[in-house]
């Protein structure tokens, strides 16, 4: 038998509603969460689905702007820790992929950091600034100075100070002349 929203003593429901004790919901009431496949209200969703309070709906992938966080099974807007979100697959991830960096304020893998922002090749994080020994590029990515440079500006050969035994000569870094 199928029913309408709320009706009494159902046994199914059409789509989109979901079934629960005899009754039609639009919306399964907490704890409960709608299974699309069977049109059923559920305390978990089957193993491949991931909840989403806000709808509190079961989903295999989850909808725009949210991630399949793996430690809660639920649709997320922001990835827990220690969890980074991968756009291209609305995954959260204790990792993102190779040549992505992980920016702790907003838990996102990014290929290219948010403005202000620099990537640094080594710990894989978007940084506010780039440590010294590195500087920041137009792509927002940290790159290494000259061997011989403490610090540079703008581009690796632009020194603005030097390592240890060297000295500095316009914007390059030489060997002090021997007296």
């Amino acid at each position: 038998m199928t029913c309408l929203d709320n009706s009494w003593k159902c046994t199914s429901c059409p789509s989109p509603l979901f079934l629960r004790v005899n009754n039609c919901y639009s919306t399964c009431p907490s704890p409960y969460y709608g299974i699309q496949t069977k049109n059923t209200c559920e305390i978990d969703c089957l193993s491949n689905q991931f909840k989403n309070d806000v709808d509190r709906i079961c989903y295999e992938n989850c909808p725009a702007n949210y991630f399949k966080d793996p430690s809660t099974k639920k649709c997320v807007t922001v990835c827990p820790s220690p969890y980074y979100a991968i756009k291209t697959t609305s995954i959260c991830d204790s990792d993102c992929p190779a040549s992505q960096f992980k920016h702790d304020i907003d838990r996102i893998c990014y290929a290219t950091c948010p403005i202000n922002f620099y990537g640094h090749p080594i710990t894989g994080l978007c940084q506010s600034s780039c440590p010294n020994g590195m500087f920041d590029t137009t792509s927002n990515i940290c790159e290494y100075c000259y061997f011989n440079c403490k610090n540079c500006k703008g581009t690796a050969i632009n020194c603005v100070d030097c390592k240890y035994g060297w000295v500095l000569s316009g914007n390059s870094c030489v060997l002090p002349a021997s007296k």
